[in-house]
């Protein structure tokens, strides 16, 4: 088997200045490449100013619930490489850290002798009867998409982000923590607008760098300038016996907690790093385990993966290098991953290993999956394709970026290694005829459904408020934190009434939450306390002047929104 070609720079060590510079986090960009170049922009320095807010938001982050143990490991290990402007938007994650500590610290004691003796071994093992799926792909390969469909058939057990931001955790924080990150993760995500939630499928990837910080995840999202450190945990090559060891533990550990809690299901998993562990991967999952390679057109990814660099630098704690000097390190990466995938997936038998290409997934996708079962040697039952079927409805309007705002042509050189992995995976055959899929038997939702949404909400916001008086009556407090699960209960019936959300449903769950805090208040500092006259305003003021009276306010309006304005009632793996 050819190797993929590689740059000589693949296998060069780095210069000390490279390094100082943070090459190692910031590759280059090839200089053949003819992009637009920006435009220059009068007023530079309100450019500048605007820049220096951004990075003084507070933006909340995937560590933003990690244990207050690893934010001190990662700061102390890597000499405090936060930024002195980046320092209010650490605090913030510092502040919310402690919450997350907290949340996990019982479950994670409990636990803790029971995960040492499991895995004390240096090579420990996932035994899980039922099996292991994993989806591999280089970033931006489409293996979301992928996870999504293959996640809509119940026999699988996918990681949700609850699980992945909260790794040490486990039954009680992690169910509540599918509540309660509502308020703070958005229904979509940032670098391309597919759908998120704390309850949609994850990568178990990110559940490993919050538990051990043994993945590439920190120098990608959050220290662009430790890139050279931590990428090695991305393929596991240059790790000592020690770091691998710990990689291995974490990541066994993991596996086996959400193994046990659907102990009859088969393990899905998706992470881009997986596609360079595949024999890491098959040594701590044993015999049982399959793997589904997806590909996409080479420049495509690497394009993609450039771009998403640039959105995602919101979340970073260090400077993120400019978009120019991504694209060479990008390749030189994905190259090595692909390689590094063929070399230990190359005895795999096709009953084990599938591979697809995205544009032919795309292009029919019930036709893919059940190309996928059938030669994996896995039942496809009719509950599954209808369920597909169910969630392809839903996302049928979705478009990329690039449909969205198409680019402008480029005089872009032809880079000859994205070219040779072109070849290889057969991305210059035509994708396959395009074929719609069928609408599902129910489509979850009708005008009638729609109309009777816009009275129920209204409808549980008043039952809401007569239960919530009842409450304070009988317990003689106004209850005023009660705000954020009325909101959600006002969202949730209404979503679950109209079967496919809407912005308009929100907003109308959001100003309920309102009307519901302002119809309340009044007549709970009657029931409550009995206060009436100039005692009543006195209460009902200072109830309002009280910080934790609108923190909670906000969260049931933003609960409430959210809720409503889903596309799906029911993310796909639940």
């Amino acid at each position: 088997m050819n190797p993929l070609p590689t740059s000589p720079s693949t296998t060069e060590s780095r210069s000390p200045s490279d390094a100082e510079r943070g090459d190692a986090a910031a590759p280059s960009l090839d200089a053949t490449r003819a992009e637009p170049k920006p435009r220059a922009r009068a007023g530079g320095e309100r450019t500048s100013t605007i820049s220096l807010l951004q990075k003084l938001i507070p933006v909340p982050h995937y560590m933003a619930l990690a244990s207050l143990d690893v934010w001190l490991r990662l700061l102390v290990s890597r000499r405090a490489p936060a930024q002195v402007a980046y320092l209010p938007r650490l605090a913030a994650n510092l502040f919310t850290s402690y919450f997350g500590t907290c949340a996990t610290l019982p479950e994670r004691l409990l636990l803790a002798p029971i995960l040492f003796f499991k895995f004390r071994s240096r090579t420990p093992r996932v035994e899980h009867a039922p099996g292991t799926v994993v989806v591999l792909g280089y970033f931006r390969s489409g293996t979301t998409h992928l996870q999504y469909l293959l996640s809509c058939d119940r026999r699988f057990k996918t990681p949700i982000w609850a699980q992945s931001i909260m790794p040490h955790g486990w039954l009680v924080s992690w169910t509540l923590a599918r509540f309660a990150l509502t308020p703070f993760i958005t229904n979509s995500r940032p670098q391309d607008d597919v759908a998120l939630g704390p309850d949609w499928p994850a990568e178990d990837d990110f559940g490993v760098s919050n538990m051990s910080l043994c993945s590439a995840m920190p120098g990608r999202f959050l220290l662009p300038k430790q890139y050279a450190h931590y990428s090695r945990f991305h393929g596991l090559e240059g790790l000592s016996d020690r770091e691998l060891a710990r990689w291995r533990r974490s990541q066994a550990s993991l596996l086996w907690k959400i193994t046990r809690l659907r102990p009859r299901r088969v393990l899905l998993l998706k992470s881009p790093s997986h596609t360079a562990r595949v024999a890491e991967l098959r040594e701590m999952l044993g015999e049982n385990v399959k793997f589904i390679h997806i590909t996409r057109e080479p420049g495509d990814v690497v394009r993609s993966n450039v771009s998403m660099y640039e959105r995602l630098s919101i979340y970073h704690l260090q400077d993120a290098p400019p978009a120019s000097e991504s694209r060479e390190e990008i390749t030189r990466e994905y190259l090595r991953t692909e390689e590094k995938f063929l070399e230990e997936s190359a005895d795999l038998p096709a009953d084990r290993l599938c591979r697809v290409r995205y544009q032919d997934l795309i292009a029919d996708p019930e036709g893919t999956v059940r190309a996928i079962y059938a030669q994996l040697g896995m039942p496809l039952t009719d509950e599954a394709i209808e369920s597909m079927r169910s969630y392809l409805y839903r996302v049928r309007a979705y478009r990329t970026a690039s449909q969205k705002a198409p680019r402008q042509a480029a005089a872009e050189l032809a880079d000859p290694r994205l070219e040779e992995l072109a070849t290889r995976f057969d991305h210059h055959r035509p994708a396959s005829a395009r074929v719609v899929p069928a609408d599902p038997k129910d489509i979850g939702t009708s005008e009638r459904r729609q109309r009777a949404a816009w009275v129920v909400a209204p409808a549980t916001a008043l039952a809401l408020s007569a239960a919530w008086m009842t409450c304070a009556w009988l317990i003689g407090n106004r209850l005023d934190n009660i705000i954020w699960p009325v909101g959600a209960v006002i969202g949730w019936a209404a979503i679950k009434t109209a079967g496919i959300g809407s912005r308009r449903l929100g907003i109308l769950c959001a100003v309920l939450t309102v009307l519901v805090m302002v119809g309340v208040s009044g007549p709970n500092t009657i029931l409550a306390y009995g206060w009436r006259g100039r005692d009543f305003w006195l209460n009902l003021r200072q109830s309002f002047d009280d910080l934790t009276t609108w923190m909670y306010l906000s969260f049931g309006i933003i609960t409430a929104y959210r809720f409503a304005s889903r596309t799906q009632v029911k993310p796909p793996g639940l």
